[in-house]
């Protein structure tokens, strides 16, 4: 069963849409149907769920029959939710979730998955000279920066990607 909200115009509203003013109906008790505002809220969040489990099968697949080796961080989720600037993002890509369908799908398709350890320091370390540098990324607003030793320009996310890819390939885990 599908719940359609419409707005004053009576078109109808998209899911998000429709949750903030299923919400706002629900506050302002300007709504003649304030009894089903619940149940209708439940069902809206339903379906984003529903929409953001489907769209990390289809990721997941898509990875899993393109790449014939994975590797990802082992992060904490609840951890990297404690900061609150990045808790409903994280949240909202259902990280723990998309990481699991990988998992099973790398066993069903015969795939290999590794997971590099979450106190490498993958962004702090150059992935040419392999130079182990604490004091350059030390907040998430630094981006990018250069090596000292060897000079090269490096993208921090790029540059952990590479360096997760290299711990995983040398370390059997």
């Amino acid at each position: 069963m599908f719940v359609y909200v419409l707005d004053m115009n009576e078109q109808p509203l998209m899911p998000t849409q429709r949750f903030g003013k299923v919400r706002r109906m629900l506050r302002d008790k300007k709504a003649k149907v304030v009894k089903r505002c619940p149940f209708t809220i439940r069902l809206l969040y339903e379906h984003i769920a529903n929409c953001a489990k489907d769209f990390n099968h289809k990721l997941s697949r898509r990875l899993v029959e393109e790449y014939d080796f994975l590797s990802f961080e082992d992060l904490t989720v609840s951890d990297l939710v404690k900061n609150h600037k990045l808790a409903y993002s994280i949240n909202d890509v259902r990280w723990s979730q998309l990481l699991n369908f990988i998992q099973y799908k790398c066993l069903w398709y015969g795939k290999e998955f590794k997971q590099v350890d979450r106190f490498y320091a993958s962004s702090k370390t150059c992935s040419c000279c392999g130079t182990y540098h604490k004091d350059i990324v030390n907040s998430l607003k630094v981006r990018e920066w250069i090596c000292p030793d060897c000079g090269t320009h490096h993208d921090r996310d790029v540059n952990a990607a590479k360096n997760i890819l290299n711990q995983a390939l040398s370390v059997g885990i």
